[in-house]
């Protein structure tokens, strides 16, 4: 067998996976198997702080990666021709600023002057560069559709001191607010959880009686209904008097079907139904049913 000297070319970078809203999480969990009220709502909780720690990981990361570029960049030795080319940095307004030859350079005011006396301050000229924003100016910027800048972009803005006239959004959609489910989601998860669940419940996708008939099939084979209601009773639920009287009745039948999967034969001694009695109550089996179970008698 032999083996190509030629190196394997890298495998391209595998595409992120976007980020499932909480709804389609909670119709996901629904789709794999019935939940009750309670499981879900401690599920999706669950999947919010995890949400939430990831994100601030990230933007950990992405703050730590912006404050290196900054160290970077001012670390690097000018050669007088990149500062140049460069932007112009913000201005302080507090103070005033100089010209080429240090000194203080007034502002251009027009001859004209105002009702009051004072002088008025000339309009500026068509197609003139707007003056870049200040640092405090960069954090009410905001995307497109709402969401704030992300923290390496701001950080970068601020370090290179680029003008972001060109990239803030529209005036009309400046102050718009994200979507009302993630800031719910942001502020009061419980609160957000709980109007999910109401909906999923008023659209049949959250069924609580389905939920007991599930768990009420998968266990009745291998448990009492002991087990069943103490496991119910573990999401806030309770058995219909109709189930419960349909458990009573199949008790000794269900018993002693799995007694007969687990031993097929009566105890020789004490000892021996002393272990079939037990692994019988740790199934949820009542205690008058165990005794007929591992005495041999037959249901009738």
């Amino acid at each position: 067998m032999s083996f190509s000297d030629t190196p394997r070319e890298p495998r391209a970078p595998r595409r992120a996976r976007p980020r499932l809203s909480l709804k389609m999480q909670a119709i996901g969990f629904l789709s794999r198997r019935e939940h009750s009220r309670q499981e879900l709502r401690t599920k999706l909780l669950d999947s919010l702080r995890k949400r939430a720690r990831e994100d601030a990981a990230v933007g950990a990361a992405a703050d730590k990666a912006a404050r290196e570029l900054a160290e970077a960049l001012s670390a690097q030795p000018s050669n007088g021709i990149d500062d140049a080319f460069a932007p112009p940095m913000p201005s302080d307004p507090a103070k005033p600023a100089r010209s080429q030859g240090g000194r203080p350079s007034a502002t251009r005011t027009s001859a004209k002057p105002l009702e009051g006396g004072g002088p008025a301050a000339s309009p500026p000229r068509a197609g003139a560069r707007d003056a870049p924003p200040a640092r405090g100016a960069l954090q009410t910027l905001s995307l497109a559709n709402g969401a704030p800048l992300p923290a390496r972009l701001r950080a970068s803005l601020v370090a290179a001191g680029t003008s972001v006239h060109a990239m803030a959004p529209p005036l009309a959609d400046a102050g718009a607010a994200p979507a009302a489910d993630d800031d719910l989601e942001r502020s009061d998860p419980e609160a957000a959880v709980d109007q999910l669940l109401d909906w999923l419940a008023a659209n049949n996708y959250l069924s609580e009686t389905r939920f007991v008939e599930s768990r009420v099939n998968a266990r009745s084979r291998k448990q009492g209904a002991l087990r069943i209601k103490l496991e119910l009773s573990r999401h806030g639920l309770t058995l219909e008097p109709e189930q419960a009287a349909a458990l009573r009745e199949t008790e000794f039948a269900r018993a002693q079907a799995l007694w007969q999967r687990k031993f097929g034969e009566l105890a020789a001694d004490a000892r021996g139904r002393a272990k079939q009695a037990r692994f019988l109550a740790s199934r949820g089996f009542a205690s008058d049913v165990v005794r007929r179970v591992i005495g041999g008698e037959e249901e009738f």
